[in-house]
């Protein structure tokens, strides 16, 4: 079974009872329940992809408005005398 069915029928045994997800071998078919189950993932899955998006932001790399000059070596500017 996979991670959405267990959470499925977890929800639905919190709404409906776990009497009633056993006896109809699965999500129950009452409109209250099938409701509330699909309310509740459908939030759940609303909120992971916000973060997930937020996270993503966070991760990529800012890039600078204006270009940054890179230093010049000290050794770079002085002339060299050779003997």
């Amino acid at each position: 079974m996979n991670k959405a069915r267990h959470l499925s029928l977890a929800l639905a045994a919190y709404n409906a009872g776990p009497n009633r997800v056993t006896h109809y071998r699965g999500v129950p078919p009452y409109d209250e329940t099938r409701n509330y189950v699909s309310r509740i993932v459908r939030d759940y899955n609303r909120k992971k992809a916000a973060d997930d998006k937020l996270t993503k932001k966070q991760i990529a790399p800012v890039k600078s408005a204006t270009p940054q000059k890179k230093a010049a070596l000290v050794a770079d500017s002085v002339p060299v005398q050779l003997g």
